[in-house]
């Protein structure tokens, strides 16, 4: 018995192969992806068609309709011509419209359970059959508000991100991504993303505040996106949202470092105005100096140039024409280059010296106009000064005048009389001659 039932499909198998008949796939009506929960169900957004195709005299005898949750079958409907609808079974029970002229499944009521693997059957009135595959079809609910910011600092796209609540689980993905090969370059990774499951089933994704920074080896086709949409169980990915965001900042390319040698040093104004993908940014400022140990030999001290960033090249600063290669470095010997080939010191003090040289000079002059006449006990700072005015003005001779003992000798016996008048001749004894 057995096997005459599997020879009597075999055989329905071969005359339906040998037939003209041919069915499915199945799909929505207008080539839509999905039903959409958050609108009635009507005759064109909800209905599911059964396409199939008929040799000449071939007469359909019904249509039937399966549906399924994973490997269980979970609801059954038929139509038949000279009948229409028959009752539906399991999910589909009070949900299919009964009362239509052809054999798609329409349904009247959307739940969320409502969404599965869907197939249909034809079986002709000779008795051969044939059936679709399997075709899963969404009813996609998405409640609530969503929302994305972004905002850019310098370099880094900063990016925050709500979901509305959404039935089923929806496919995320969000980074970096280059337009031309159509993939993401860097991704908001799994820690990022936060997930919450609702009481109805729906679930709401979000991220907050992931940064994603552009720099000289990021791709020069990159944007920030967001994709929101479902992933059918075969692998077919359905859109429903997609958002994009760059900064123009991200396609700004700037000049070159200015490369340090020859002994020559470079300064940057300002010191942090660069580019996302490296270089300066357009209008810096660089300044070239003989580095330290160093000194400019020739016409140029010091050379300054401006970055032009159309042709991502330093130029001379406005009003120059020194160049780089102008400015020659030689070793700081001490040797100022002038023609007696003296080397220029500086104490550190000028002032100090300066006051020095005054008090000094106003010593000698003041030395140089009157008699200068000491006693040898006498260790006041014209000692200091008589060697020194000695060596300036040779021409004159000093005496300590030892003979006027007798005055400092008649003051250290009490005598306060100043004005008592001292002998001419030993004074004379003690002069300048």
């Amino acid at each position: 018995m057995k096997s005459d039932a599997l020879t009597f499909i075999s055989l329905a198998a071969l005359v339906g192969a040998a037939s003209g008949l041919t069915v499915g796939p199945v799909h929505l009506l207008n080539n839509h992806s999905y039903i959409s929960f958050g609108l009635k169900p009507s005759p064109n957004r909800s209905v599911i068609l059964c396409p199939y195709q008929l040799a000449a005299g071939e007469e359909v005898q019904r249509v039937y309709w399966e549906m399924w949750d994973d490997v269980d079958q979970v609801g059954t409907y038929e139509w038949r011509p000279a009948s229409g609808g028959q009752a539906a079974t399991g999910r589909l029970e009070g949900v299919v419209e009964l009362n239509r002229d052809d054999g798609a499944l329409q349904l009247t009521k959307l739940r969320y359970d409502l969404g599965g693997d869907y197939l249909c059957g034809v079986e002709l009135t000779n008795g051969q059959s044939k059936s679709s595959s399997k075709e899963q079809v969404f009813i996609i609910d998405m409640s609530g508000s969503s929302s994305h910011s972004s905002y850019f600092e310098h370099c880094r796209a900063i990016n925050s991100f709500i979901s509305p609540a959404t039935y089923p689980e929806p496919t995320l993905r969000a980074g970096l991504y280059l337009e031309g090969s159509e993939t993401f370059y860097k991704e908001v990774s799994g820690k990022d993303w936060m997930k919450v499951v609702h009481p109805n089933g729906s679930i709401t994704y979000s991220y907050d505040k992931v940064s994603f920074e552009i720099d000289k080896n990021s791709p020069s086709d990159v944007v920030f996106k967001l994709n929101m949409g479902f992933t059918k169980s075969d692998g077919k990915y359905i859109s429903i949202s997609s958002f994009s965001s760059s900064s123009p900042s991200w396609d700004e390319h700037g000049c070159p470092d200015v490369k340090e040698k020859d002994h020559k040093g470079v300064r940057y104004f300002p010191g942090n105005n660069v580019v996302c993908r490296g270089g300066h940014k357009n209008t810096t400022k660089a300044t070239v100096t003989c580095q330290g140990g160093y000194r400019p030999a020739g016409n140029v001290n010091i050379v300054v140039m401006r970055c032009n960033s159309m042709k991502l090249a330093w130029q001379p600063e406005e009003g120059t024409t020194a160049t780089f290669d102008d400015l020659k470095c030689v070793v700081d010997d001490g040797n100022d280059g002038n023609s007696n080939n003296k080397a220029v010191v500086s104490t550190g003090s000028p002032s100090l010296v300066m006051l020095f040289a005054s008090f000094f000079g106003v010593g000698l002059l003041f030395i140089s106009s009157r008699p200068l006449i000491l006693p040898p006990p006498y260790s006041g700072p014209a000692n200091f000064l008589i060697p020194l005015a000695a060596a300036f003005l040779p021409q004159r001779h000093f005496a300590t005048a030892p003979h006027i003992e007798a005055r400092h000798a008649s003051l250290s016996e009490g005598n306060t009389n100043f004005s008592r008048p001292v002998s001419p001749r030993k004074l004379d004894q003690g002069i300048v001659v």
